[in-house]
Formats: C-alpha cells, sequence, structure tokens
C-alpha cells in the first residue's frame, strides 16, 4: 500500500499515514524501516495489520519505504 505521513510525534514514536483514498492508519516507529526521520509529506510503502483489538484503529506495519517532499528523502 501507498500513503503520505499525516502526522508524526515524535517524543512519543508514533504517527498516522493518510491513505491514498483519504483513510487514516497509525504506525510506530519501531515498524519503520526509513533511512531519514518521518515527517509530514513523506510518501511511504507500507503493509497494513487489522487491529486485534476492537476500536482500536489499524496499524501500519513494515514500512518498506520512504520518499518526501517535506523533509523527506529525495
Amino acid at each position: 500500500m501507498f500513503g503520505t505521513i499525516f502526522d508524526y510525534n515524535k517524543p512519543k514514536g508514533y504517527g498516522f499515514i493518510t491513505l491514498d483514498s483519504d483513510r487514516r492508519v497509525f504506525f510506530h516507529i519501531s515498524n519503520y524501516n526509513g533511512e531519514s526521520i518521518p515527517s509530514r509529506g513523506m510518501r511511504v510503502e507500507f503493509d497494513l495489520a487489522e487491529s486485534k483489538t476492537p476500536g482500536k484503529p489499524d496499524m501500519a506495519v513494515r514500512i518498506i519505504s520512504a520518499e518526501g517532499s517535506f523533509g523527506g528523502r529525495q
């Protein structure tokens, strides 16, 4: 799947990715494999895992690549 990092909270180590369909998913830095710090506007490729807990958001896992236009890798 492809999306864009919508927000990233560096002190807490998590953020949200907006999918091309405008849906947002949660991600944690422990699943991030990019070479630079995640930042708003970076395009990423990732896998999506459904939440195992009802009411919790789906989560992006194994972020494969990051290409950015707002401070990310070009």
